[in-house]
């Protein structure tokens, strides 16, 4: 059944090949790619259930992997799967980021040859407003500050702020006491560097005995204690938070970077999420909406888009489902998370595709360019 012509949907199994590493021949998949595909494999196995299969001695029968056999294949047997090819390629495409495209048989080519011209020039049009259009949403995970750090960071920036404003304040209405005790263990680094004269002016404006005495909860952290705090010069006090300080961010930069290990695969689901947003706003004809009160839904090749609306019929937030991934709830129902939320406050991405155990919130995305999208498909 095969004639010449890779990649147009019709094929024959060879030995020792499923239906899988027989679509993927005919795609021309490397070996990563195949095993990047993952979850879509189901998808595409989802599409060709029951499709016709011609035997090498001219019976037809329909494939099924639910079958008993499990779709089980002999050497010869025939595949047509012409029809629904593109959504095949479709799949992959949006998943891997390729472009892999339907070869035609020389027939249909001799036929559409008066057209393609035209074809190409409209084809290139739509390319060119989708590229268009996931450049205007595009964008890059921000740095993932852990909530320790972040925490840390605001504490010095406040209390950086407040001592600073106090320098210039009569001694006597001051209460530093209580208010010092607010530096953390983890903060103080950060204090260093938002107000890194903060221990000088304290000797300056409360003389050495009570600015040591303010400072007795603060450098408990840095190894100083109170036995030594009595003959310590404010130059040892410095540099022991300078030495404490450098320990400290040098163990929150390798929590940094841990971190943002994890965000590769975050901006993978990003991008087929805006990805699919934009295939499916450039569907013709337009998709069918289901509506179900202030939620409407797309379904596109077991993938969907979802809005949600909400005073004066305004898109509140964008729900991006790109995987089937069932998981079991609390309650004892199946639910799928969407893989990316967004709202006008922040996105949520499911890095999870089991128990839903990680989702990170972020900002740095264009809401209103993302609305603007989704308005092409539910107006």
């Amino acid at each position: 059944m095969t004639d010449g012509i890779r990649n147009s949907g019709k094929f024959s199994i060879d030995k020792n090949q499923g239906l899988s590493q027989a679509i993927s021949k005919e795609i021309g998949l490397s070996r990563e790619q195949e095993i990047k595909l993952g979850s879509v494999w189901f998808k595409v196995l989802q599409l060709v259930e029951n499709a016709e299969v011609k035997s090498a001695d001219g019976k037809t029968r329909e494939w099924s992997l639910k079958s008993a056999n499990g779709g089980l294949l002999n050497v010869g047997d025939a595949f047509d799967l012409s029809n629904i090819w593109s959504d095949i390629l479709t799949l992959v495409n949006n998943k891997l980021g390729t472009d892999f495209e339907v070869q035609k048989q020389q027939a249909e080519i001799d036929v559409e040859a008066p057209h393609a011209a035209q074809e190409e020039s409209k084809n290139a049009n739509i390319e060119s407003r989708k590229k268009q259009d996931f450049e205007s949403i595009d964008f890059s995970l921000p740095t993932i500050i852990p909530d320790n750090i972040s925490k840390a960071q605001s504490n010095a920036k406040y209390m950086a702020m407040k001592l600073k404003s106090l320098k210039d304040v009569p001694a006597e209405k001051l209460y530093l006491a209580d208010f010092l005790q607010n530096i953390t263990k983890e903060s103080l680094p950060y204090l260093l560097k938002e107000y890194p004269d903060f221990v000088n002016d304290l000797f300056e404006k409360f003389g050495e005995e009570t600015a040591k005495e303010y400072l007795k909860s603060t450098l408990k952290y840095v190894g100083i204690n109170n036995a030594e705090l009595e003959s310590i010069s404010t130059e040892d006090i410095n540099n022991a938070i300078i030495n404490y300080s450098n320990r400290i961010i040098s163990e929150h930069d390798e929590q940094i970077a841990d971190a943002n290990s994890k965000k590769e695969p975050l901006q993978e689901k990003i991008n087929s999420a805006n990805k699919l947003l934009i295939e499916v706003a450039h569907l013709d004809p337009k998709p069918e909406i289901q509506k179900n009160g202030n939620v409407e839904t797309v379904n596109y090749n077991g993938m969907s888009v979802k809005i949600r609306r909400g005073p004066l019929n305004k898109i509140v937030s964008i729900i991006i489902n790109t995987e089937q991934n069932e998981t079991n709830t609390a309650n004892g129902n199946t639910y799928d998370y969407p893989e990316v939320t967004y709202n006008e406050h922040n996105v949520s991405i499911h890095n999870d595709e089991k128990t839903n155990q990680y989702s990170n919130k972020t900002t740095g995305y264009d809401f209103d360019a993302l609305v603007n999208i989704a308005k092409q498909i539910f107006g």
